[in-house]
């Protein structure tokens, strides 16, 4: 009996246990290895313009909440209203 009741404290013990396991996805291409400085996430658009200049094309907000994007020569930034959402290295 007692065997039997170690053996279930035993197991119970390990299942209630939280066991954090995670896993790293390593992407190529994903590090800027151009050598361009890109906004950080949550930068204003005054704040891009001044770091990065003018970008060559800019496209308008669409959807809600409103999602524009500015091109520049080697990668794209998204703004979600007026704060950098991503940027995106061109390929």
């Amino acid at each position: 009996m007692l065997r039997k009741s170690m053996s279930v404290f035993i197991l119970s013990s390990l299942l209630l246990t939280g066991v954090a396991v995670a896993d790293t996805l390593i992407m190529d291409g994903v590090q800027p290895q151009d050598g361009n400085q890109y906004p950080l996430k949550g930068s204003v658009k005054p704040s891009v313009i001044t770091s990065l200049g003018e970008p060559v094309s800019q496209t308008q907000a669409v959807g809600e909440p409103p999602i524009s994007s500015w091109e520049y020569a080697s990668f794209v930034v998204y703004f979600e209203d007026d704060r950098v959402l991503h940027t995106v290295a061109k390929r």
